[in-house]
């Protein structure tokens, strides 16, 4: 299947590895989860890997468990047919790589995904699947010594990192979506988000009452977004920390 986006996207080639990704970005829904899943379930190639990514970007939280069925189902294989012993003797062939980029990317799609946040249950069987050192691993991403859970139905502290996009350029036509289309990009924990759209999406998923502090990443330049963001948290039942010592800083926003 080819459309004129990606054939655009590609270089004029209708070929592509990251075809669920390029029809994520223009219609992802529950047609392509299910598409996505399957192309998993056939295992490591090319197109099950960018299936993954497709379901951080774009999957529905009903697919969590599914994601997550899969990840136990093929790490169980990784040990089983002997490719994490391979690996640990520097003998492990292309077919045991391909299966542990497929894991890695399940991992990450479990653990960073747009749709969801994990629970301190989901954390607990995680670490029993891949272990206590690997488990740390994966939080020293935002805070050596963290938990990857941030859904306990209870209001917490978190923080907002911004970014700048390196290779951003405003885009010439709204077809050119592989390149940054804002100044900047933001995290929360392990999570990133591309956009201010789904910076919001995300904040959404925390509980309600939970505070939101701006990070050493943020400055003056950045007056619209932060302005942005605290309006956004205000109206939606969420705290901000500050006040920073930026002048535009709302003087009723410290609540």
């Amino acid at each position: 299947m080819c459309t004129h986006h990606i054939a655009k996207a590609n270089r004029g080639a209708c070929q592509s590895r990251t075809l669920f990704t390029d029809i994520g970005f223009m219609e992802p829904g529950p047609a392509l989860d299910r598409l996505a899943l399957a192309e998993i379930d056939k295992g490591p190639n090319s197109f099950a890997t960018d299936a993954a990514l497709y379901l951080r970007k774009h999957g529905a939280p009903a697919v969590k468990p599914l994601v997550y069925e899969r990840l136990a189902k093929w790490h169980q294989k990784f040990i089983d047919g002997g490719a994490e012993k391979r690996f640990k003797d520097r003998k492990d062939t292309t077919e045991d790589m391909a299966l542990s980029n497929l894991i890695g990317g399940l991992v990450d799609t479990f653990t960073r995904a747009q749709g969801w946040l994990l629970s301190p249950s989901e954390d607990d069987d995680l670490q029993a699947l891949l272990g206590t050192e690997k488990m740390g691993q994966l939080a020293c991403a935002f805070h050596c010594g963290g938990s990857l859970w941030t859904n306990n139905g209870a209001p917490s502290y978190y923080w907002i990192y911004g970014r700048m996009n390196q290779n951003f350029e405003p885009p010439l036509s709204s077809m050119e979506y592989l390149k940054p289309v804002e100044r900047l990009y933001y995290s929360i924990n392990q999570y990133r988000c591309d956009d201010m759209k789904a910076l919001k999406e995300k904040i959404s998923q925390f509980p309600k009452g939970s505070l939101f502090g701006f990070t050493y990443d943020f400055s003056a330049a950045d007056k619209d977004e932060v302005l942005e963001i605290i309006t956004f948290l205000r109206d939606h039942g969420y705290k901000v920390v500050g006040p920073h010592t930026w002048s535009f800083w709302p003087a009723d926003s410290a609540r």
